[in-house]
C-alpha cells in the first residue's frame, strides 16, 4: 500500500529472518545529536552500487511544509533537519541516531543547485510507524473527519458580524455528534489558529490540517463573540 500525501509506501518481501534495524523515537530526537544519513547517492551511476552512509547533526525539528509542488498531494509535517548531506539517490533511506536506531526516513533537500547543502529533511519514524500501521491494517490511510465547516472572513461577513481581524475563518456548518460538536465549537466561532499555526484562510486551515491521522488531537485557537479561548478536538475515522 501507499499513501501520496504522507509521501509513504508499505513493501512486501517474500522471506524469513531479514535483518532490520531497531526503531528509535523520534518524539525524544534532540537537535545537536549526531544522525547518520544511510542510501545509495548517485545509483546506477555508479558501477559498485553500494550504500554509503554521511554523518551530521540533527539541525532542527518540528519543520511543516506544505506541498513543495503544486501536482504533488504530499505534505510534509514536523520533519526532522540535518546537516548530514542527502543526494540524489539517499531519498527513502533511513536517518539514525548515534545508537543505529532509525529516526526517520530522508526525503528531500532544499538546494539552490540541485546539490546537497547541507538541508536535508526526513520524514520522523513516529509518524511512519503510524502511517505504516493504518497501510498493513487497512490498505490505505483512513482520512479523518472534523465534522467542521469553514469559510473565508469576507468584507461583507466581517461588517455584518461586527469581526473587527478577518484573519482567520468562520465556523460555518458543525455536524451533529461530529469530534466539532463534542469539542463545543459553535457555529459563527472564529479560528485563529490551528495547532499554534496563524491562519489566514481556508487554504492556511486545509493546510494546518493535511497529514493529521485518526486519533489525532488539534488544538484550536477561537474566538466567540470577542472572548478569546481555546479547544481541543479529536480527529475521528470519515
Amino acid at each position: 500500500g501507499y499513501d501520496d500525501m504522507s509521501d509513504l509506501a508499505v513493501l512486501r518481501i517474500e522471506g524469513q529472518n531479514f535483518p532490520v534495524a531497531p526503531l528509535g523515537r523520534s518524539s525524544e530526537v534532540l537537535v545537536g545529536e549526531w544522525a547518520i544519513a544511510i542510501g545509495n547517492p548517485l545509483g546506477l551511476a555508479i558501477d559498485d552500487a553500494k550504500p554509503a552512509v554521511t554523518v551530521g547533526v540533527v539541525s532542527a525539528v518540528g519543520r511543516d511544509f506544505s506541498r513543495r509542488k503544486s501536482d504533488s498531494q504530499a505534505v510534509y509535517r514536523d520533519m526532522i533537519q540535518t546537516d548530514a548531506s542527502i543526494n540524489p539517490g539517499n531519498s527513502g533511506g533511513p536517518l539514525v541516531n548515534a545508537l543505529g536506531e532509525v529516526i526517520g526516513i530522508n526525503t528531500f533537500i532544499i538546494s539552490e543547485g540541485g546539490g546537497s547543502e547541507g538541508i536535508g529533511f526526513a520524514i520522523p519514524i513516529d509518524r511512519v510507524v503510524r502511517v505504516v500501521d493504518e497501510l498493513i491494517q487497512f490498505g490505505q490511510l483512513r482520512r479523518g473527519w472534523t465534522g467542521l465547516t469553514v469559510i473565508d472572513i469576507t468584507a461583507f461577513l466581517a461588517e455584518e458580524l461586527n469581526i473587527q481581524d478577518r484573519k482567520g475563518v468562520l465556523v460555518y456548518e458543525i455536524d451533529k455528534e461530529s469530534p466539532a460538536d463534542r469539542a463545543n465549537i459553535h457555529v459563527m466561532d472564529v479560528i485563529r489558529r490551528i495547532n499554534g499555526e496563524p491562519i489566514m484562510n481556508r487554504s492556511d486551515a486545509r493546510e494546518a490540517l493535511y497529514g493529521s491521522l485518526v486519533g489525532d488531537t488539534v488544538e484550536l485557537s477561537i474566538e466567540r463573540n470577542g472572548q478569546a479561548m481555546t479547544v481541543v478536538l479529536r480527529i475521528a475515522e470519515r
